[in-house]
């Protein structure tokens, strides 16, 4: 009897059981269209036709640059929790950027809806999004911070959306209509003067490549160092300089008042002439275009340090040590470096890194001189003072 009981007991639970599985149901949803009105905006429709018996956490939509969508290659679009039977829909004004690596110009999109138990997708549908086409950039040459203007058919870009890639650098977007894009040259695009570099617009999910869309143009910033002795080396700063195969090239630099001449193989450099003010202002004109480089070269004196010999006889060499090597060969007869010795007039030296060679004067009388050194702006003297001896007849032999 007991057995019977026990029988007829679990046969009405397992009864029970199945009746609770069968009253448990998953939420029910379809996908119904996706419209692309522009190149960065779309909108998404769905249908719940069914909630379930389970609480409903949240439904919505994913949409990407790809078929095989899923929460790690889509872009999810959260609606919440509150849902009703019927249809849904949601807008997007920007549309990611597609990173997917196809560019076919279709958007997947597909619904969600997730219970306590899981989530339950709608089927997954595509559009063809309008595609974007390039027109004229203008002007075609431009400089870093210099504001382009790319026409074309944009089909009403979100400026959020709108990327501008010139040379492979992100430019800053100004404006985005339908029909005009404008957009600032960035810094740190690759190429010398002249150089043709690509355009790209990302609008969304599409792209326009314009592969020789800008010819760069020199941008002059700067030069240094900005103080030392003539002759000194001294590098102008920018983007985008001239090189060796630069082509179509008018380029002048002036220092002050003189004209500095620049030499084929490197036209970002040059030396300090001797005739140069002790302070200059640096202006380059590139093609009709001056930059007026901020701040002055200053031309520092240079320091005699020491003499080969303290003692030297009237027409003999003496060899003077500066405290620089910076002396450079003269482009011009003006201010080039000159030696004299006490009250004797001025002669021409050669040198060779901080070394000065000069004659000591034949008539320069017998005692001690200081010795003056004059090269570009400057006129120096020796902190000690160069003993010039004479010669004297102790005797003679044979003896009469």
């Amino acid at each position: 009897m007991k057995n019977s009981i026990l029988t007829i007991i679990t046969a009405v639970a397992l009864l029970i059981s199945g009746c609770e599985k069968e009253m448990i149901s998953a939420p029910e949803i379809q996908t119904i269209s996706v419209k692309v009105p522009s190149t960065t905006g779309a909108t998404f429709a769905g249908n719940v036709s069914s909630l379930g018996t389970d609480r409903i956490i949240d439904h919505g939509f994913l949409y990407g640059y790809t078929a095989n969508l899923d929460e790690t290659t889509g872009i999810k679009i959260s609606l919440g929790q509150v849902v009703n039977l019927g249809e849904f829909s949601t807008t997007i004004d920007a549309l990611t950027k597609n990173n997917a690596g196809n560019f076919d110009n279709r958007l997947f999109v597909k619904s969600y809806i997730t219970d306590q138990r899981g989530t339950v997708y709608g089927s997954t549908i595509n559009a063809v999004l309008p595609i974007p086409t390039m027109g004229i950039i203008t002007p075609a040459q431009a400089s870093v911070g210099d504001t382009v203007r790319i026409s074309g058919k944009f089909f009403s870009p979100n400026i959020l959306s709108t990327e501008v890639l010139i040379g492979q650098k992100a430019a800053l977007v100004l404006s985005a209509s339908d029909t005009l894009i404008t957009a600032v040259v960035p810094a740190g695009v690759g190429g010398a003067h002249g150089t043709h570099v690509p355009v790209t617009i990302n609008l969304g999910g599409t792209s326009t490549p314009y592969y020789q869309g800008l010819a760069l143009m020199a941008k002059y910033t700067g030069f240094t160092p900005q103080s030392g002795p003539v002759g000194t080396a001294v590098t102008l700063l920018g983007e985008n300089l001239p090189d060796y195969y630069t082509n179509n090239l008018l380029l002048t630099l002036q220092m002050g008042q003189e004209n500095i001449p620049l030499t084929w193989n490197n036209y970002n450099r040059f030396t300090v002439p001797f005739n140069i003010a002790e302070k200059s202002s640096i202006a380059v004109t590139l093609n009709g275009k001056v930059y007026n480089l901020p701040g002055e070269f200053t031309v520092t004196a240079p320091e005699i340090v020491s003499f080969s010999t303290s003692t030297v006889f009237a027409g003999r060499q003496v060899t003077m040590r500066l405290n620089t090597s910076s002396i450079a060969n003269p482009s011009t007869n003006v201010g080039r470096p000159q030696v004299k010795v006490g009250a004797g007039s001025y002669t021409d030296v050669s040198w060779n890194n901080q070394d000065v060679t000069f004659m000591v004067p034949a008539n320069t009388p017998k005692g001690d001189h200081t010795v003056y050194f004059k090269v570009g702006p400057h006129e120096i003297q020796s902190p000690t003072k160069l003993k010039v001896v004479g010669y004297e007849v102790s005797g003679f032999k044979p003896a009469i």
